[in-house]
């Protein structure tokens, strides 16, 4: 008899523990699941600057540009960057469709040697995040 119980119990465990998981997975799927077909796309033509050569203690300035290839407002929400030597500044106003917009970097060569530096765009775009690299060689 005491037998036949714990049979039941540990069915019923099991049972209880698959049904659980079984809806968990589906929630999961719902809510990672993004509509695509309605949504801003940023396009960058280069995504990559190469600096070549720069001398030790200078400022270098780059302007990426992008263009809005979507079918809604894209927003620029962050930027960020890799190090504190990086600074950017970006298009603040919502980017329409068919429009564009930019990035502007600033490099601070302070340390000799090869640099390989990276810029995050969060926005609300199908893409996102999005990425761009600055590289080049500090010389004294």
């Amino acid at each position: 008899m005491q037998i036949n119980s714990n049979k039941k119990i540990v069915f019923f465990v099991i049972l209880f523990t698959s049904i659980s998981l079984v809806k968990g997975q589906s929630i999961i799927a719902k809510t990672s699941v993004k509509d695509t077909t309605s949504c801003p796309e940023i396009y960058f033509e280069n995504t990559e600057h190469d600096f070549d050569t720069l001398t030790q203690g200078t400022k270098a300035r780059w302007e990426f540009t992008f263009k809005n290839i979507g079918n809604e407002a894209l927003t620029l929400e962050q930027i960020r960057t890799s190090c504190v030597c990086t600074v950017s500044k970006w298009s603040k106003k919502k980017i329409m469709p068919g429009k564009t917009g930019f990035i502007k970097v600033k490099f601070s060569a302070k340390y000799i040697g090869n640099f390989y530096k990276t810029i995050a765009i969060i926005s609300n775009s199908k893409t996102n995040p999005d990425e761009l690299q600055i590289t080049g060689t500090v010389v004294n």
